[in-house]
């Protein structure tokens, strides 16, 4: 393709849904697109655009269609539009002919090459209803709402409309008007705020939430398939569904034929992410057969086509029209190109919450300043905002706007649901309600404690252990002379070398066996210990998870409107974890520390009572001084006190770079979000040096309090040996010394883990709320009632069969009386000749 300079240039291709993520009305797409031309027209630069509406891009100087990777037409509209080509046949599905002929168009791609295929079948044939003596299957009664993070703008506003069985109502009309709103309160996802919604004559609110939703299909703009095959998509609609009828509900959404095209059929893998393999029509023809399968009295589509490109919107679409033709079931769809929706049985214009125009098309149509007709004409091709009205910005509600605008400021300042939802969830933690969820793990914590005591006890034992170690190798040989060889009872020098080198390896064999005693205990208690509280632990962390999970499901869809993401799935992760504290590893800690502390001071005493005295009173500060080291060389975790929002973070920086590196190479934006990242990170540490200098300091302090201690113990245990050697010897000064020094081990770590117990309590406490909230609809639960809809549909068919024969028999009545007066006036009454004659006769007497 040759080079353009300065031109404006149109690319046409065959699948751009991934350019055209969100949809528009017509309204909102004039404004938008006035706004483009704008400045296309008033600066000189190369423009390159891929168009979803074609009516969009008839001005632009070359227009190239794209197949296949190739370049196939080029020109501009008039002279693509001039003869039988491609564009002109993308152009007639969106254009007015669509409007006067709504049949669908197949595009079908063989060999890099496309062609247009006519589906007579697609067509829907319109039948005359009088829905006034039809029985209503939905009632809107005055219903009034607004969404739960912004309860000051109603949505709704006495909202009335009736829902008949077996007609196609669609839903039109400007942005925020309220139509997917109305979607959500037919599948109950909120309640209103005032009035009710009813079916089949009973309030929704009484209906069992479960078995409402099951009478319901639900087809969005986005298809959600999950990471599972085909057909477990499919069933996930219905489950519990036969082969057969996943096969009859694909067949229904005209997808079976390219689901068999895959090599393993209806047992192909989808996978949820990225990197599924099917284009977005046939996702969502998978969905609408999701929808079908289940066989729904009631079938929502929301612009379940405005995502599409033309050739997978046109095969969507005759799969709805042949939904929408056969009248089995009730059809309620929001459009985004109003051709789709020409041969509904009614048409609904709802605007500012309200119905402001309701027929069919060729009603709506007749109405001179009808805003359905605006509508429809905005999406010709030379329409502007200006020229149908769609502004809907005059001057009286600008007036209006900018008076309510400060109110509405300042509301919208007040609520605040994620301060309301904090402080109900600090509410309700219970330290006794923690215990009692460990309850059922009892065994386990006490198998686990009885491990902790045993591998605490280890602590004084590696002192005690250590210090005849430490007294073995400096085992005293006398000097050999009759005094040592008297004493030890023997007659040679050789003799007494012997015997002390028996008595060495005896004692080394007795200290090894001490050891491996030792050993197997610290081995044997922390098996156990983590055997026993990693069993409730685990147990209690799953009962959580499941407990909370299965609330979170309950709740209502409004509950998720006032929490991110991120919080909810942190109360599913970090919460859960965190409420092991209960059964994990502080106890085991606790337990550990108690044991090891309790058994080197009873040690201490009985060894050394004197030196034991002052190590008890050195215990406090000792432990202070082990609790500072630990934290400055492990680190503590300071919470979310301080922590900066997830957006703004270095992290949150990053994977919002990463997400979207396309757009951040298209803007060239590689050193500013680099800049971005360096000025995040230097506030994510903004006091670096004080805090370094603070953590050297503490270190410092407590190496400082720990030598300090030990100087004075040594200094301490020496001055006793030295004036009390008859009472202590130096083996007992070590043993009392070091089964203390050792101990103190394991008070610092229990330490360590009550620094979280803050934390803790948080997690708990949103635990609480989420387990105990009750959802307002819940979807899980077995309340409410259960209608027969076959009985009623029989008793309403009964019901209309009488009212037809009553309505005939008055009819036949009627024309009877109406015949039996006009032979009784022919019978009382002379025919009009003898009336005539006596006239005449009358007449002729008078002038005689």
């Amino acid at each position: 393709m040759k080079k353009i300079q300065r031109k404006e240039l149109t690319w046409c291709t065959h699948s751009f849904s991934l350019f055209f993520a969100l949809s528009r009305d017509s309204q909102s797409e004039l404004v938008v697109q006035e706004a483009l031309e704008k400045i296309i027209s008033s600066q000189q630069r190369t423009t390159i655009i891929i168009a979803h509406r074609l009516s969009t891009i008839r001005n632009a100087d070359i227009i190239a269609v794209v197949m296949g990777g190739v370049v196939a037409e080029t020109g501009t509209h008039e002279e693509l539009m001039a003869s039988e080509t491609y564009y002109k046949k993308l152009v007639d599905t969106q254009g007015h002919a669509a409007l006067t002929s709504r049949t669908s168009s197949v595009l079908t791609s063989r060999d890099s090459t496309m062609s247009f295929g006519d589906n007579s079948e697609a067509g829907m044939e319109k039948k005359d209803v009088d829905w006034k003596d039809a029985d209503p299957l939905i009632v809107f009664r005055n219903v009034t709402f607004s969404y739960p993070t912004r309860p000051s703008k109603p949505i709704l506003d006495r909202f009335k409309m009736k829902i008949y069985k077996g007609e196609t109502l669609a839903l039109v009309g400007t942005s925020g008007g309220g139509k997917s709103t109305t979607i959500s309160m037919i599948e109950r996802f909120y309640d209103p705020d005032e009035g009710s919604v009813e079916y089949l004559g009973e309030d929704i609110k009484n209906l069992n939430v479960k078995w409402y939703r099951d009478q319901i299909g639900y087809v969005g703009q986005e298809p959600t398939l999950f990471d599972a095959t085909i057909a477990e998509n499919i069933s996930y609609g219905a489950p519990g569904a036969s082969r057969e009828d996943i096969e009859e509900a694909a067949r229904q959404a005209n997808a079976y034929d390219f689901i068999m095209g895959f090599p393993q059929g209806f047992d192909t893998p989808v996978s949820g992410g990225s990197g599924t393999q099917l284009s977005g029509g046939q996702k969502q023809r998978i969905a609408i057969a999701r929808a079908l399968v289940k066989k729904p009295e009631i079938l929502l589509l929301d612009e379940a086509t405005s995502a599409l490109d033309n050739a997978s919107e046109s095969v969507v679409q005759a799969a709805l029209d042949k939904l929408m033709a056969s009248r089995d079931r009730t059809i309620v769809v929001i459009a985004h190109r109003l051709s789709t929706i020409r041969n509904a049985d009614r048409i609904a214009f709802i605007s500012d919450g309200r119905v402001k125009e309701i027929g069919s098309h060729d009603e709506l149509m007749e109405k001179p300043k009808g805003k359905y007709k605006k509508l429809v004409e905005s999406q010709g091709r030379d329409a502007t905002a200006d020229l149908h009205g769609l502004d809907m910005k005059s001057k009286k509600k600008k007036k209006e706007k900018k008076s309510k605008e400060d109110a509405d400021e300042e509301d919208d300042e007040v609520i605040d649901t994620k301060k309301e939802s904090e402080e109900s969830e600090l509410s309700s933690f219970s330290l006794a309600r923690a215990r009692q969820m460990a309850a059922p793990d009892l065994y386990y914590i006490l198998a686990g404690s009885l491990g902790a005591l045993i591998a605490g006890s280890v602590f004084p034992m590696w002192g005690v252990l250590f210090a005849e170690t430490i007294d073995l190798l400096f085992y005293a040989v006398l000097v050999c002379d009759e005094t040592t060889l008297s004493s030890n009872g023997v007659d040679t020098c050789d003799a007494y070398w012997q015997l002390v080198k028996d008595q060495m390896q005896d004692r080394s064999f007795e200290v090894a066996g001490f050891w491996a005693i030792v050993a197997f205990g610290c081995i044997f208690g922390n098996m156990l210990t983590f055997w026993g509280f990693g069993q409730a632990s685990e147990r209690l962390s799953k009962r959580v998870r499941d407990s909370a999970f299965k609330s979170l499901v309950r709740q209502e869809v409004a509950f998720f409107d006032k929490r991110s993401v991120g919080k909810i799935t942190s109360e599913l992760q970090d919460d859960a974890t965190r409420i092991e504290t209960f059964t994990g590893s502080p106890i085991r800690s606790f337990l550990i520390a108690m044991a090891s502390v309790f058994t080197g001071l009873v040690l201490s005493f009985v060894f050394m009572w004197p030196f034991a005295l002052l190590a008890l009173a050195c215990v406090p500060m000792m432990a202070f001084a082990t609790s500072l080291e630990i934290k400055t060389l492990m680190g503590e975790d300071v919470g979310d006190e301080n922590a900066k929002d997830e957006i703004s973070s270095p992290g949150g920086i990053i994977m919002e770079t990463l997400l979207n590196m396309t757009t951040v190479s298209a803007l060239t934006m590689e050193e500013e979000r680099f800049k971005n990242f360096e000025n995040a990170l230097s506030k994510s540490e903004e006091h670096y040096v004080r805090e370094g200098a603070m953590q050297g300091f503490l270190a410092g302090l407590s190496q400082f309090i720990q030598q300090w201690i030990n100087g004075l113990q040594l200094w301490w245990g020496g001055w006793i040996l030295f004036n009390y050697s008859d009472s202590f010897q130096f083996d007992d000064f070590l043993i009392s010394n070091f089964a203390l020094l050792f101990s103190l081990f394991g008070l610092a770590s229990a330490f360590q883990d009550m620094s979280d117990r803050k934390e803790m309590e948080k997690s708990a406490s949103r635990i609480f709320y989420l387990l105990d909230r009750k959802s307002s609809i819940d979807p899980l639960s077995l309340d409410g009632k259960f209608l027969d809809t076959k009985n009623l549909n029989k008793k309403k068919k009964r019901s209309s069969s009488k009212k037809r024969k009553t309505q005939k028999m008055l009819e036949v009545s009627e024309k009877s009386q109406v015949s039996e007066r006009s032979d009784t006036e022919a019978t009382d009454d002379p025919p009009l000749s003898d009336r005539k004659k006596k006239s005449s006769t009358k007449k002729s007497s008078k002038k005689s």
